[in-house]
């Protein structure tokens, strides 16, 4: 039995998605992270 396209597709989607939030939310807290960094050193 073949699997259905549209469910790869969806699938596929669903992933894309998942990495994109991740990849987001990690340059959020690095960044975060960084402005903290730097009012340590300020300080």
């Amino acid at each position: 039995m073949h699997p259905d396209p549209g469910a790869f597709m969806v699938i596929a989607l669903i992933v894309a998605v998942t990495i994109a939030l991740t990849v987001r939310s990690r340059r959020k807290r690095t960044a975060a992270l960084a402005a903290q960094w730097q009012a340590f050193q300020q300080h």
